[in-house]
C-alpha cells in the first residue's frame, strides 16, 4: 500500500514537471525565475535530482539572488555523496556575467552616455569648461562597461547528470578505463570542456573525464 501511495505521489509530480516544462517552452526565452523554481520544485519531489539542480541553476542564471532557489539548490546538493559536490563559490566576474546583472550594467552604461552627451552639450553651448571636462566622467564608465564582457573570459559551459550511476571514463570510449571513486550520481555538477560526438569532457573539481552526452543536461538558457 505504502509503496504505491509513493508511486502515485511521484508520478503526480511528473505531471506537474512536464506543465512547468510545457509553460517554459511557450515562453520562448522569458520564462522568469519563478517558473524554473517551481520545475525545480516538482523534479525534486518526483525524486529527479539531476532535472531539479539543473531547473534551479537555470533560474539562478535569470535571477543570481533568487532566495528560493538558492536555498532548495542548497538542499539538493545536500543530497548528494560529499566527493560529488560542486564548487558553489561564485567569482567576482561569475556573478556579474549573468543575463539580468549584464541587462542592468547595459541600463547603468546607456544613462551615462546619454550623460555625457547631455553634459558636454550644455558645455559647448554655454560655454561651460567644467561641464565639458566633467562629461568625460560618465563618457569614461560608458567605456568600461560596453568592453567589460569582452574582458570578462568565456562563459563556462556547466551541466547536471540527470542519470543514476553514469560511468565517467578517461577517453570517449566504453573500452576506456572508468574515472572518479565511483559512477556519478544523479545531480552531480559538471563543467563542459569538449564534446566529441556523443561524448563530453567535463571537469569535476579539477578533474577531467568523458561521459556520454545523453546523460547530463546543460545549464543554459533557450
Amino acid at each position: 500500500m505504502q509503496s504505491s501511495v509513493r508511486a502515485d505521489r511521484v508520478n503526480g509530480f511528473r505531471r506537474a514537471e512536464l506543465l512547468f516544462q510545457k509553460a517554459i517552452d511557450n515562453a520562448n526565452g522569458t520564462a522568469n525565475e519563478d517558473l524554473y523554481a517551481n520545475l525545480g520544485t516538482a523534479c525534486l519531489s518526483g525524486e529527479r535530482i539531476g532535472h531539479a539542480i539543473a531547473a534551479y541553476r537555470k533560474a539562478l542564471l535569470v535571477n543570481p539572488q533568487h532566495q528560493q532557489s538558492l536555498q532548495n539548490l542548497q538542499h539538493a546538493r545536500s543530497l548528494l555523496p560529499d566527493w560529488a559536490h560542486h564548487r558553489t563559490e561564485q567569482s567576482f566576474f561569475e556573478r556579474i556575467s549573468s543575463p539580468r546583472a549584464l541587462d542592468f550594467l547595459a541600463k547603468i552604461a546607456a544613462g551615462c552616455f546619454i550623460l555625457a552627451c547631455g553634459c558636454y552639450s550644455i558645455g559647448v553651448a554655454r560655454q561651460i569648461a567644467f561641464l565639458k571636462a566633467f562629461a568625460f566622467l560618465p563618457l569614461g564608465v560608458w567605456l568600461v562597461l560596453t568592453t567589460f564582457p569582452y574582458f570578462a573570459g568565456p562563459e563556462k559551459l556547466e551541466a547536471v547528470v540527470v542519470q543514476s550511476d553514469v560511468v565517467a571514463r578517461s577517453a570517449d570510449s566504453l573500452n576506456s578505463a572508468t574515472m572518479f571513486t565511483g559512477p556519478l550520481p544523479d545531480g552531480t555538477e559538471i563543467e563542459v570542456l569538449d564534446q566529441r560526438d556523443d561524448w563530453l569532457q567535463i571537469s569535476l573539481n579539477g578533474q577531467t573525464a568523458w561521459i556520454q552526452r545523453s546523460s547530463v543536461e546543460l545549464v543554459s538558457l533557450p
